[in-house]
């Protein structure tokens, strides 16, 4: 501002100084106008002197006058265009502001989503590992269940082939009955001739029978026994296949309402 008002005062001055020579030299030819006319040379002289010093003094009051408008002039527009700058920047600066300020609410909202995003994908991830971890454990219990009816499968079994020697058993103690039986009636027809050896032998035989009905009640109450047993580990395996089938419905269900681990 300082440089373009000495700029404009310098033109101003120049230009002043250009009119002040141009009034001179129209001041110095006055006087060769006067000398024209038919007065004495010495007395034109000081009158035209005296003509020249009143129109240069009026000269140079009119050009510090000019001077000291156009310096005011001058002063006023940098004044006008220092208030201009300082309003621009000041506009500028409330701009940068108003930016900062804006960037800075959507810095914290950013900062807000992200919290709200991290934070969710921890509570996924919980849900991710609270469903693998429950996963893990229905299959734990199911491998458990399975482990039992394995179990329980080769008890049955062990059950049945002790059932099946003890009806062999029984069979075969009916045939050795019915052999006695026969060997009863062969000595019943030899009792003529030989009473008291076929007496023995009829006691001998008896006594095998009745060991004979015995070790046959004993089979059945044995098998009777067997049969309990048998019923029991059955209905005791329907109960068990009855859990496992529920518990699966049950963490179907679960894990339908809960979480999905192939969901995203």
């Amino acid at each position: 501002v300082n440089i373009r008002s000495k700029r404009r005062t310098g033109s101003r001055t120049g230009s002043l100084k250009s009119e002040h020579g141009s009034d001179k030299s129209g001041s110095e030819t006055s006087p060769r106008m006067h000398t024209s006319t038919g007065t004495s040379p010495g007395h034109k002289q000081k009158v035209v002197l005296r003509k020249t010093r009143f129109s240069d003094d009026q000269e140079e009051a009119r050009s510090t006058d000019t001077i000291n408008v156009r310096g005011k002039s001058s002063d006023n527009l940098a004044r006008e265009e220092t208030e201009t700058f300082y309003k621009d920047l000041l506009k500028t600066l409330e701009t940068e502001r108003e930016r900062r300020w804006k960037a800075e609410q959507a810095t914290r909202r950013l900062a807000d989503v992200l919290k709200n995003v991290q934070a969710k994908g921890q509570e996924t991830e919980s849900m991710k590992n609270s469903a693998i971890e429950a996963t893990t454990q229905l299959k734990q219990a199911v491998m458990n269940e399975h482990e039992s009816n394995q179990i329980l499968n080769n008890e049955i079994k062990k059950l049945q082939n002790e059932v099946r020697q003890l009806r062999e058993g029984i069979e075969e103690a009916k045939r050795g009955e019915e052999r006695s039986r026969e060997a009863l009636k062969a000595a019943e027809a030899t009792l003529t001739s030989k009473d008291t050896e076929a007496m023995a032998d009829r006691l001998h035989q008896n006594k095998k029978f009745q060991e004979s009905q015995q070790r046959a009640s004993a089979m059945s109450r044995e098998v009777e026994l067997l049969k309990h047993s048998l019923d029991a580990t059955k209905i005791k395996l329907h109960q068990l296949q009855e859990t496992l089938a529920s518990r699966e419905h049950h963490h179907r269900e679960e894990m339908k309402n809960r979480y999905s681990l192939d969901s995203p």
